[in-house]
Order: C-alpha cells, then sequence, then structure tokens
C-alpha cells in the first residue's frame, strides 16, 4: 500500500495520469496517449577507448556528438563538445507514452575527429518503462565507453 502511495504522489509531482488501481508489469499504467519529451542531458565517456588508447592523438577529451533517432524515423543531434562528460540542452524527441514504449527511441554517441569518427556508443534502441516516465528521469550505463547515460522525460 505504501508502495502505491509513493507512486501517486510521484504521478502527481510529475504530472501524469494514473490509472487508479491498475499495476501493470512495469508499475503504474499510465494513459498511453499521454504526451512526453525524451531529452539526453548528460553522459559519462571513458578516459580511453575500450583498447586503451587515447580518444583523440593529442590526448584531449573526445569531441563528444550525440544523434537520436526519434519513433517518427527523424533524428536530431545535439551540439559537439569536448569534454568526458558531455551535457546536452538540444535534440530531445517528442511522442506519446504508447509511441515511446513501442517503438523507442534510439541513441549513437560518436567522437568526432578529421582522421574519422570513432564510435563511443553504438546505435542502441531505448524504452522508458512506466516508473520512469513517472520518475521523470532514466539512467542508464549501456557499455564500458559510456557507463552512465542520463535522460530526461517531460510531460508535454
Amino acid at each position: 500500500m505504501k508502495r502505491l502511495a509513493s507512486l501517486g504522489l510521484a504521478a502527481v509531482a510529475a504530472g501524469v495520469t494514473v490509472s487508479c488501481g491498475a499495476l501493470g508489469p512495469s508499475g503504474p499504467e499510465l494513459d498511453p496517449n499521454a504526451v512526453f519529451e525524451i531529452q539526453p542531458i548528460s553522459a559519462v565517456i571513458a578516459s580511453t577507448k575500450d583498447n586503451g588508447d587515447a580518444w583523440d592523438p593529442d590526448n584531449s577529451p573526445p569531441d563528444i556528438s550525440m544523434r537520436m533517432w526519434c519513433t517518427d524515423g527523424s533524428s536530431v543531434t545535439a551540439e559537439e563538445m569536448e569534454t568526458f562528460e558531455p551535457r546536452w540542452t538540444s535534440g530531445s524527441c517528442t511522442s506519446t507514452v504508447g509511441r515511446f514504449q513501442d517503438s523507442g527511441v534510439a541513441i549513437e554517441i560518436q567522437d568526432l575527429d578529421p582522421a574519422g569518427n570513432d564510435q563511443v556508443l553504438p546505435r542502441i534502441g531505448i524504452r522508458p518503462s512506466n516508473a520512469e516516465f513517472l520518475a521523470g528521469e532514466m539512467i542508464i550505463s549501456p557499455t564500458t565507453q559510456v557507463p552512465r547515460l542520463v535522460l530526461r522525460l517531460v510531460r508535454r
């Protein structure tokens, strides 16, 4: 009972409509037509490639570029920055909970270099759970090269 009460409070805080008394396999049932925006907001990039090499010949941090494919097939690219801890304010997708959970989004991160790009995070699919929509955030550890990726989930 306490768990349901706390989830209800989280839903109210996130402005999400929850079906009373309905708990699905991934938490409270959300309105599949509720519109949300998914925005990657930060990542942590390993200090070296998996093989131990530096990202750039001068040992500087990687020149990070993030690309996300939305549920409608379009894609957005976030600004490039030289860092091991990128933070993004652009490059989001907006759709319904149902479409995000059925189709998901895909994200790829690259190190952009004149001699050729290095893949930091190969294209991966992401489908947020009801609990993640309610929390307003999704934190994953997709690979050793990207041990932390944070996405914000905001009701529109």
